[in-house]
């Protein structure tokens, strides 16, 4: 008996049978990250792919290692597939009488009491670890009684029994080493889920927290200068009305935008042309520019085409240049646009020289409700930053305090 090839081929054998579930374990590791539905079909792939392996990259036709077809079949029954159990023990059974010639009574014997016991011990509380120690000592009191059947000497079939026994217990390390990566790392990949989806309901939480807070003031001046109406004077009582009008426009504000976040679930994508875009842009807000004595200056560039939402990406720059406007803290307010192709992608600038921001308000910027203005919703900047995303684009901000904000915008062509 050459014990080399038959360890070259016993390792070979058992990278084969691990090779499959490990890539099932990657494709549910993917699933899981995604929280997409699981397809059962690639778990039975997995098991068939295994014992595919097995037949393709065996180089020895010693019945010893052809024992080793019984762990798909093992990891079959644990995992409950009666059907593809079944159709793997005639196939093993078949494989087993071809090839090796042994009898196919004592083949529906043995392939019969997996099935019985499967059939007994699936609905108990110790299933797994009770069909799988059984399993394994059927599989071995059969195994040694095909051996004698096969190699008549004694000397032989001494040997043959010592590399038996150590066949079975590598075929138990395998079956245990499978079955094991399959719950713990099924078990790991829940519990991710679960802190996945805790840290989502937190931040739910905290903004509707949030939002109550930023609904609280405006709502508590109005109910101020409602108290104080009676007794004001006409001139007061004016001023007092513009006052809540504008208070009830900024809370429906915050309503609006915190309703809309999260909620686009599909773009009307269409070919686009860049440069038409911030023409337009450019012309609602030139009139207000020049009003502060101040510009909009954008690249005179024609043809600058992306597949993309006209209306969600003028949004998008309507909110970025508004921004700009209301950061206004000397005599003029200018704002610079530049575009500039970079691979497959198109840079998009866009600079002020504005009020900007500090380090610590520059990363809170995209925190919901957060805002360093007066009459902020602190929404504005997620929303962009969920459109720019849904485009599978890029943004990130860069500012200085007193002296002004660049946004960056990269958006795939």
């Amino acid at each position: 008996m050459n014990y080399i090839n038959y360890f070259e081929s016993l390792l070979i054998n058992s990278i084969c049978l691990i090779f499959p579930f490990t890539l099932y374990l990657v494709y549910v590791a993917y699933i899981k990250a995604f929280n997409i539905k699981e397809n059962k079909k690639f778990f039975i792939g997995a098991i068939i792919l295994s014992l595919i392996l097995v037949l393709i990259f065996n180089k020895n036709d010693n019945y010893h290692l052809f024992t080793l077809l019984s762990i798909p079949l093992l990891i079959s029954y644990i995992s409950k597939k009666d059907k593809l159990s079944l159709l793997i023990s005639l196939f093993i059974m078949f494989y087993y009488n071809f090839f090796f010639k042994i009898n196919i009574t004592i083949l529906l014997l043995e392939y019969s009491i997996y099935y019985v016991l499967y059939h007994n011990l699936k609905k108990t509380k110790y299933f797994y670890k009770s069909f799988t120690l059984l399993f394994l000592i059927i599989k071995f009191i059969f195994a040694c009684y095909v051996i004698l059947k096969i190699q008549k000497t004694l000397a032989f079939t001494l040997n043959s029994f010592l590399f038996l026994t150590f066949l079975m217990s590598i075929i138990i390390s395998i079956s245990l080493l499978i079955l094991h990566l399959f719950t713990k790392s099924k078990k790991i990949l829940d519990i991710k889920n679960v802190l996945e989806q805790l840290e989502k309901e937190q931040k739910i939480k905290a903004s509707i927290f949030k939002l109550n807070h930023e609904l609280k003031n405006p709502l508590a001046v109005c109910n101020g200068y409602l108290e104080m109406m009676p007794d004001a004077t006409p001139t007061k009582k004016e001023a007092y009305l513009n006052i809540i009008k504008e208070e009830i426009n900024r809370s429906l504000t915050i309503i609006n935008d915190f309703s809309t976040l999260g909620k686009i679930k599909k773009l009307d994508k269409e070919e686009l042309d860049l440069s038409l875009l911030f023409e337009d842009v450019r012309d609602i807000f030139t009139p207000l520019y020049e009003e502060k004595n101040g510009k909009i200056t954008i690249p005179t560039i024609d043809e600058l085409y992306i597949n993309g939402d006209y209306n969600r990406l003028k949004q998008v720059f309507v909110n970025i240049i508004k921004n700009s406007l209301e950061s206004q803290n000397k005599n003029t307010i200018n704002v610079d646009i530049k575009i500039k192709k970079v691979k497959d992608n198109y840079k998009i600038t866009i600079s002020d020289n504005g009020q900007g921001m500090t380090k610590s308000e520059l990363a809170h910027i995209e925190d919901m409700f957060y805002t360093t203005k007066e009459n902020g919703s602190g929404i504005g900047i997620p929303y962009i930053k969920e459109i720019i995303s849904l485009h599978k684009g890029q943004i990130n901000y860069k500012s200085q305090k007193n002296v002004g904000t660049t946004v960056t915008i990269n958006l795939p062509i």
